[in-house]
């Protein structure tokens, strides 16, 4: 149910017509928009009902694979349950399937890039990794084989984690970056969303590892209800072992009361304090795996970044240009403008999510020369700048114009940032879509 396009429900359906099962796709979006993933299962012959969601499939079903996006209450979700079916999703089959020991990363900001940097330290390590979950792609048809010996890094949404109470399981070692308001478009409220997060630590067990934010209230206080080990990071300080911290400039690390150094903190070569604390939970998370400093601080000090998340593109006429299209929420896009300290013009705007750009707009007030908005968030976040005063806000209807204003409006030795705060589904599919719009934009003017 909703093939999607990140790779999940394609792997799901080519996973079991490989096995000989009868397996029939359903989603509300048309062949022309589904054109990529289904063009990956042209050669298995499968049955399609695109555009509607035909009720019998949902009688006649032994299995139903429901996608994330797929909300909860969902009508026909509950008519496969009460007609029988049982339900499932790719990331819970990923668990179900696995040997080996998983590593789930969670957090509204900055759980792709502790993905990324975690699975470099464990291959520096000598530890084979395999990487999928929320970044894309489907591991179904690599888990089987994999070896116990290796480990799974999954990134993992809250849509993705609500259903893991389908099956009562979670990761051998957890980490929560941080939990703020996010995805109240698809959550009833924000406990809802706070309470699927949890998840990823409500069925460990005393021989599991849950790392957590000291510095986010919200999953630090799940230490006190897990089973699990618990290790905290901070940029901050250090908090009590098993802990990661800052002293004196330097990333520490405690596991049992003996702390030893792992890097410089200007060692790190991606900008901003949120990396610095990304850096903290992926050090920490090597070290419970029993991993050495050395694997870590090699990882670390080599790490460039992701495509689309704080990433520098070029530099035109004195004007540096950065994609961080990734940021889809307030808090995301605060994280990037604080990492900037030159004249900045900011693009801001997208699909609304039912979010709060208050703070976001006084801190986009104060770091900010110019704000350009576009999209459907545009009137509140231009409302919420303009009310803190000192940016000067203009209005673009697409994401094009909102371009070229930016670029108008740049100084030489400034910056122009892509950091959205916003969801890309006004204009784009995805934000990795908004990502290489914005670098063909760049490119055109270089």
């Amino acid at each position: 149910m909703g093939l999607g396009l990140f790779g999940g429900g394609a792997g799901a359906a080519r996973f079991f017509a490989e096995q000989g099962h009868d397996v029939r796709v359903t989603d509300l979006r048309s062949r022309e928009e589904l054109a990529p993933a289904l063009g990956d299962l042209e050669d298995l012959g499968l049955e399609y009902h695109l555009g509607g969601h035909p009720e019998n499939l949902f009688r006649d079903a032994d299995l139903v694979v429901v996608n994330p996006a797929v909300r909860p209450g969902n009508r026909l979700v509950a008519l496969a349950r009460e007609s029988g079916a049982k339900l499932t999703t790719e990331i819970n089959l990923v668990f179900e399937l696995a040997a080996a020991p998983i590593v789930g990363v969670t957090g509204s900001n900055g759980k792709s890039t502790v993905v990324a940097m975690l699975a470099d330290c464990l291959r520096f390590g000598g530890r084979e990794v395999l990487v999928g979950g929320n970044l894309g792609g489907s591991l179904l048809g690599a888990v089987g084989g994999f070896s116990p010996q290796g480990l799974i890094v999954l990134e993992l949404s809250s849509f993705q984690l609500a259903r893991l109470e389908w099956i009562r399981r979670s990761p051998h070692l957890a980490i929560c970056t941080n939990v703020t308001p996010n995805h109240l478009d698809w959550h009833p409220d924000f406990a809802d969303y706070a309470g699927a997060k949890e998840n990823i630590t409500r069925f460990q067990t005393a021989d599991d590892f849950l790392v957590v934010n000291a510095d986010c209230a919200v999953c630090s206080g799940w230490a006190a209800r897990s089973r699990a080990r618990v290790g905290r990071f901070s940029s901050r300080g250090r908090p009590p072992a098993p802990a990661a911290g800052i002293e004196n400039g330097e990333l520490v690390v405690d596991l049992d009361g003996d702390a030893r150094v792992v890097m410089r903190g200007d060692e790190l070569r991606v900008p901003g304090g949120h990396n610095l604390a990304n850096a903290l939970a992926v050090a920490l998370g090597a070290g419970l795996l029993g991993l050495s400093g050395g694997s870590a601080r090699r990882a670390l000090a080599g790490y460039r970044g992701l495509p689309h998340r704080l990433e520098f593109i070029d530099r035109d006429r004195g004007v540096s240009y950065w994609d961080d299209s990734i940021a889809t929420t307030p808090e995301a896009a605060m994280a990037a403008l604080e990492g900037f300290d030159c004249p900045l013009v900011l693009i801001a705007g997208g699909s609304d999510k039912g979010l709060d750009f208050e703070e976001f707009g006084r801190l986009a007030a104060e770091r900010c020369d110019v704000v350009v908005v576009t999209g459907r968030t545009a009137a509140a976040i231009r409302a919420a700048v303009e009310k803190a005063g000192g940016a000067l806000v203009l209005g673009a209807e697409n994401f094009d114009a909102a371009f070229r204003l930016a670029a108008e409006n740049a100084r030489p030795g400034g910056a122009v940032l892509l950091s959205p705060a916003s969801a890309s589904f006004d204009e784009f599919p995805n934000f990795a879509a908004r990502g290489e719009r914005f670098r063909r934009l760049v490119q055109e003017l270089t």
